[in-house]
């Protein structure tokens, strides 16, 4: 795998300056990005860790975004109902969809509620390619996180989700608890223009270090494998999680 390419690394300090640095960088973006362009596909992701970031964007930073013009999609999820609280489309809903101009044609939410964990990735992956045409999807941006086990999306440190190298879409398991989850693939998060990894905490600092290093180690640390191939990578960091790079 190549080296890093195309990376930048932000350190910042408070909370309050670090999510309103990336809400306005992320508004920036969408906007540049759209013109010329009829729609900007985001990828979201969840956890506890974009929250204060998605409430942002859902209030002050609300009308600097053209709402009618972005579709949204997730890069994985628990399979669990959509109003569970361990729902990632939940924390969304919850977070940035609260009365947004956002018709509800745009957001894609991974399903949860067919009958088998396979039959949810190929249903969200058949989704993603009726608006997407070529070998692999390009989305304008994909919002990721980093475990202080090096997991990023749901690709998880040795399972087989990472050797993945056809599927957009995939099972996957989540070794301590042994709860399914849906999650993109190595490639598909590959292909993205922009990556945006948003990392905070000290428990996340080897992991970082790991995650920005040469060479990347994708069986015990798959974010380290999120290399795009034409993109630009952005590593959003506080100063807890990176005081070892």
């Amino acid at each position: 795998m190549n080296e890093i390419k195309r990376q930048k690394i932000y350190i910042l300090g408070s909370a309050d300056v670090f999510y309103k640095a990336i809400a306005a960088h992320l508004t920036g973006l969408i906007n540049i990005s759209l013109n010329g362009k009829d729609y900007f596909n985001l990828v979201l992701s969840g956890g506890d860790t974009p929250r204060e970031l998605y409430r942002l964007l859902a209030t002050e930073y609300r009308q600097r975004i053209p709402w009618p013009k972005i579709r949204l999609y997730w890069c994985d999820e628990r399979l669990v109902a959509h109003d569970h609280p361990e729902s990632n489309y939940r924390m969304v809903k919850e977070t940035l969809l609260i009365d947004q101009p956002l018709p509800s044609e745009n957001i894609f939410p991974m399903p949860t509620d067919l009958s088998t964990p396979e039959e949810a990735a190929s249903s969200y992956e058949n989704l993603l390619r009726s608006y997407f045409d070529g070998l692999w999807p390009r989305f304008d941006l994909i919002l990721l996180g980093l475990g202080a086990d090096g997991h990023t999306a749901s690709l998880f440190p040795g399972t087989p989700a990472i050797n993945e190298k056809n599927k957009w879409v995939v099972t996957t398991t989540q070794p301590k608890t042994l709860q399914s989850r849906l999650s993109l693939t190595l490639p598909v998060l590959n292909q993205a223009r922009h990556i945006y990894f948003i990392v905070t905490g000290k428990d996340k600092s080897h992991a970082l270090q790991r995650a920005t290093s040469d060479p990347p180690d994708p069986i015990n640390c798959p974010a380290s494998a999120v290399r795009p191939v034409d993109g630009e990578l952005n590593w959003w960091a506080d100063w807890q999680a990176a005081q070892l790079i």
